[in-house]
């Protein structure tokens, strides 16, 4: 994993949190998180757009879930 992923996990932990509490459910994260579900929309996608030329083709939303449990202390 490279520094960069490190630093966007870092800065997305709240967001992942909310995604793990809410079950993915992006209305519900927006209200946990006190923002627009616009707002959640926009910001997964680019959590996503910055994984996805580092990982296989699939779902790089997965890979950036199991690297943040792997990496929460």
């Amino acid at each position: 994993m490279t520094l960069r992923c490190r630093d966007v996990l870092a800065d997305s932990d709240e967001l992942l949190e909310a995604w793990i509490a809410c079950r993915g459910n992006q209305s519900a994260m927006a209200g946990a998180l006190g923002c627009h579900r616009n707002t959640v929309r926009n910001r997964m996608n680019q959590l996503t757009g910055l994984l996805a030329d580092q990982t296989k083709p699939g779902d790089p939303f997965k890979a950036l879930l199991l690297a943040h449990l792997l990496l929460k202390p």
